[in-house]
């Protein structure tokens, strides 16, 4: 269910749409006034919404498509990071696929390009430092968000931004930034997904391996 399409050669993200917008052109599709195309295998395709809420693209036929299927709380979280990106100021992209990596969603700002991945089923720290390494290949920083965090991964670093997301609340998704000292993240100190990520693209959450106290708290 992709959230990215090509419409009379640009390329259109559906949460970036609003309600009448959305209208407008799932109209004109219905009257065959224009064609939907995914990216990922050229095949057309139709504009649906999700029970949560997500506006996406759906194929028409499934043929030769190399993108993996996603479950509907993996679109919900991509598009709530979509938002995220957009209202910071970025330019984002979604199912992005290049020479030796592809990515859920890419936000780009000038030189700095960023990708955050959404991994709901498990998978090791091996296959993730992986990935993680073809994107720092090709000068772009990697971010995860999680619903397990691998079991070998136990302290956090520079080179691999992880975060674990919690249980779900009628507007989205909670992050936390904080391990505990068993490895697991907190359930304090957490934002909703929306706010983690415009956070962390305005440098307010940033990566410290030492605590610095003022002399007066």
């Amino acid at each position: 269910m992709p959230l990215r399409a090509q419409i009379q050669g640009k390329d259109v993200i559906a949460p970036l749409l609003d309600d009448k917008k959305w209208a407008e052109l799932k109209q004109d599709v219905k009257q065959k006034d224009v064609e939907v195309i995914l990216p990922c295998c050229q095949n057309t395709a139709f504009l649906r919404v999700s029970p949560l809420g997500t506006k996406h693209f759906v194929h028409t036929h499934k043929r030769n498509c190399r993108w993996k299927s996603e479950s509907m709380q993996t679109i919900r979280i991509k598009s709530e990071i979509v938002l995220a990106c957009r209202d910071s100021g970025y330019e984002v992209s979604t199912e992005v696929v290049e020479t030796g990596w592809q990515a859920d969603v890419l936000a780009t700002k000038g030189r700095v390009k960023i990708v955050f991945e959404v991994q709901l089923t498990s998978q090791t720290l091996e296959e993730t430092l992986h990935k993680q390494q073809q994107y720092a290949q090709a000068g772009i920083r990697g971010c995860w968000f999680v619903k397990k965090v691998p079991k070998e991964w136990t302290t956090p670093t520079h080179d691999l931004p992880l975060f674990q997301l919690s249980r779900e609340h009628e507007k989205g998704y909670y992050v936390s930034a904080e391990l505990d000292k068993w490895g697991t993240h907190e359930e304090k100190n957490r934002l909703s997904l929306y706010h983690f990520v415009n956070a962390l693209l305005s440098r307010k959450i940033r990566f410290c391996s030492h605590l610095k106290t003022h002399p007066i708290q």
